[in-house]
């Protein structure tokens, strides 16, 4: 179990002991602004099945105030939860928000009826855009951050791919492999799908400093895999192989950090754009 309030982790610290339950229940801390699953994902030997938590309901003293006077009848018992129990920047909504980072939304239509449905996972597989965002309607603002990045360049798509190909091979741990069918192939039969695979940010200036002073940590982590992605080569608009525009499609596919998809797409976009030049 975990709690981020001092006074309740003594308390049941003392329980676990009292019932001599020290080898079944383990007692962490957790940060208040930190991962709510931060005790878990710090984990790296168990799996776990589930979690459960009473999450705290209301944003303020004054939201409990406001909540209790709309109701009817008084409270059957007395209330005996602490402010660090009920309380909690933005509410419940913003508390489920911070365990949901990982979700699609789609929507389903019969004749006038409309409705919305929203899936999630506590996993690191991310959907594409084409999945998990809907293109249109009334719920633009909570649609789920984009997974797929698209940029277009002022040179041909075989000229682009190779300049790809020449910005992922300077990158130290990187490896890439064709995913694209045989038929989605430009001239000379290259391929223009790559599905490309790091385990860590290798090509930020604060990576390249940290292992100048050997201090950039090499080891694995398997829950979070790094980063995988599939980057492609596009066409122009009109599908034109000789044109002089062409795009770069990055999708996420794996991983838990979106910080670091983010960084390597910046990153791509960047020396693309200078080799270019």
């Amino acid at each position: 179990m975990s709690d981020i309030d001092a006074q309740s982790l003594v308390y049941a610290r003392a329980n676990v002991a009292r019932n001599a339950l020290e080898g079944r229940i383990a007692v962490v801390t957790a940060e208040p602004e930190g991962s709510i699953f931060g005790p878990i994902e710090a984990e790296k030997e168990i799996q776990f099945d589930f979690t459960m938590c009473n999450p705290p309901f209301y944003a303020s003293a004054e939201d409990i105030a406001q909540s209790a006077a709309t109701k009817e009848l008084g409270p059957n018992a007395v209330c005996t939860g602490a402010a660090v129990e009920m309380i909690t920047s933005g509410g419940e909504g913003a508390f489920v928000a911070r365990m949901i980072d990982n979700y699609a939304i789609t929507e389903f239509v019969q004749g006038q009826t409309r409705r919305w449905a929203i899936a999630w996972s506590f996993g690191h597989d991310r959907l594409p855009d084409s999945l998990a965002r809907l293109s249109s309607g009334p719920l633009q603002s909570l649609m789920p951050t984009r997974n797929t990045c698209r940029r277009s360049f002022t040179f041909a798509r075989m000229n682009l791919l190779s300049r790809l190909e020449q910005v992922l091979n300077n990158i130290e741990g990187l490896s890439h492999s064709n995913m694209s069918p045989s038929e989605d192939r430009g001239s000379g039969g290259r391929p223009s799908s790559l599905l490309v695979s790091v385990a860590r940010d290798t090509w930020s200036r604060a990576a390249r400093r940290k292992k100048q002073r050997g201090s950039m940590d090499t080891s694995l982590d398997n829950d979070t895999s790094g980063l995988i992605c599939s980057v492609k080569v596009l066409f122009d608009e009109e599908g034109r192989e000789g044109s002089e525009i062409a795009s770069l499609e990055c999708t996420w596919i794996h991983g838990r950090e979106r910080a670091l998809f983010e960084s390597f797409w910046g990153h791509i976009c960047r020396k693309v754009g200078e080799v270019s030049g």
